[in-house]
């Protein structure tokens, strides 16, 4: 029997990764992984979701393959991450440039969606999200309509990027035309795709940075959206009014800090600058306390204290997808709540009432297990 609080785990992350097969396998008792989200048994084909293990049942056992991209096939069907593509024909079916494009001999697919429109000798897959064939570029989330700005002879995407593209008059972020920017001398930043800067100009997912200075503009982290140029710190798009950036470092995920002030997303926090210590995204801690930051990071601390937590020896246990556990000394917690009658040295999430706790907000452990 699946244990749901692992599981989803293993479901969260393989739809992070849904075009890229994971670094590492999921594991699941009893079932051999295939690839994607796919599973078999001695009996069944299964594909995984949010909510569980699913019995493919339309699955044809001997003749199921896995293709690139979440796609996979048999002699009964198509299939996307486990979803029936109705009408594709199998033995026609296959996937392009290792993208999130196929295509059969009747229609282009993205995904569960089929296009018959293009044109489909000459349809070309660029990546993910950006495609062409002899008459016009597609852009996948606004299919329906033209792409009326893009110059088809000279169109092209952006290296290592789905959302940005461009042609010799315009660049584009996610199908949409990017004001001012400078086809000619437009690159991404090779620290975060999230960047990048023509000429004049530096940009955050399409939109212009403005008072930025292209000239000593850094990214301070690749796994964060701080930078800054000699003037200013910014979260994105964003100048972070106040901060310093002669002294502004990346702490760790998405907070950082000057010689003043911990900054959460950007936002300054009234945290101890000397203590401060974030475990993840979710837990942080200063020598005043441990705190769950479920909402808006930056609201005052006092607002997100762990009743009762103690600092010194808080730890984490398990980061779900909808409950995160930790301890310390005395208690155990569930999220933010501490759990009725754990013992934080035999403490299992397994024995965890998530359904009481779900339907009346009080944690606790099963009846049985107190």
């Amino acid at each position: 029997m699946l244990n749901f609080s692992k599981y989803t785990v293993i479901c969260l992350t393989l739809f992070i990764s849904i075009c890229h097969k994971p670094d590492t396998i999921p594991i699941i008792e009893g079932k051999t992984f295939l690839g994607y989200n796919y599973y078999k048994d001695d009996a069944f084909i299964y594909a995984a979701d949010e909510h569980g293990l699913n019995h493919m049942k339309k699955s044809d056992y001997d003749s199921f393959i896995v293709l690139y991209s979440g796609y996979s096939k048999d002699e009964n069907g198509v299939y996307f991450l486990g979803y029936d593509l109705p009408g594709a024909h199998a033995e026609s079916f296959y996937v392009l440039n290792r993208t999130l494009f196929a295509r059969d001999k009747k229609a282009i697919y993205r995904g569960r969606k089929s296009f018959d429109g293009p044109d489909l000798e000459s349809f070309i897959a660029l990546n993910d999200d950006y495609a062409k064939d002899k008459n016009r570029v597609y852009y996948y989330y606004e299919w329906e309509n033209d792409f009326k700005l893009a110059d088809l002879q000279t169109f092209q995407v952006a290296e290592n990027s789905n959302e940005y593209a461009f042609d010799k008059r315009n660049v584009y972020y996610h199908g949409l035309q990017i004001d001012d920017a400078d086809p000619d001398s437009f690159s991404l930043f090779t620290q975060s795709t999230n960047f990048a800067r023509d000429n004049t100009s530096v940009f955050y997912r399409g939109r212009k940075i403005y008072y930025a200075n292209t000239a000593d503009f850094q990214i301070l982290d690749a796994q964060s959206d701080y930078a800054k140029d000699s003037l200013r710190v910014f979260y994105g798009a964003d100048v972070i009014s106040g901060a310093h950036p002669n002294s502004f470092s990346v702490v760790k995920y998405n907070y950082g800090k000057d010689k003043h002030y911990i900054y959460c997303s950007g936002k300054k926090t009234d945290y101890n600058i000397m203590s401060f210590y974030p475990f993840n995204f979710f837990y942080a801690k200063d020598s005043d306390g441990v705190y769950y930051l479920y909402t808006d990071c930056a609201h005052p601390k006092n607002e997100m204290k762990i009743d009762k937590a103690d600092p010194e020896t808080f730890e984490i246990i398990l980061i779900d997808v909808d409950f995160s556990f930790a301890k310390d000394k005395k208690h155990v917690y569930v999220n933010n709540d501490l759990i009725t009658g754990a013992d934080p040295k035999s403490f299992s999430s397994d024995n965890f009432d998530y359904n009481y706790y779900i339907d009346t907000g009080n944690a606790r452990l099963m009846p049985e297990q107190k």
